[in-house]
């Protein structure tokens, strides 16, 4: 419940301020001080164009890079199914500069219910620690 009502504010949020800037709001606009987050699968690896447009964004702050401990796990996230890679990551977790980053990590266990083959995805998980401010 709690996630529907927050979800239905930010729509409200949205519409009012569509209403009274004339446009679409920015994310920055709508979350004001509430800090933020952007995760997922973004399909682009560190270096491409659109993370280069993400990474040089002043509101987001990638989790990786941000951590104020060593970022744990393998450098690469897409592994399909094989446990290895020879491409970069391509998820991410990018919060609001507001945040802090505690730590951050790509886990690359296999769930201890998979046979030695398997693994339960062709990605492999990334968590972040994050206290809000």
């Amino acid at each position: 419940v709690h996630m529907v009502e927050t979800i239905n504010r930010q729509i409200r949020v949205s519409r009012q301020l569509m209403l009274s800037l004339g446009r679409e709001p920015t994310v920055a606009e709508i979350a004001k001080d509430s800090p933020f987050f952007c995760v997922g699968d973004f399909n682009a690896q560190v270096d491409s164009e659109p993370m280069k447009i993400i990474f040089g964004n002043p509101l987001f702050q990638d989790s990786k890079n941000a951590s104020i401990t060593q970022p744990q796990g393998p450098s690469c996230t897409w592994h399909g199914n094989n446990g290895t890679s020879k491409y970069d990551r391509i998820d991410y977790i990018f919060s609001s500069k507001g945040t802090k980053v505690l730590s951050h990590k790509v886990c690359d266990n296999k769930s201890k219910n998979q046979s030695k083959s398997k693994y339960p995805s062709d990605h492999f998980p990334v968590f972040a620690r994050i206290l809000l401010k």
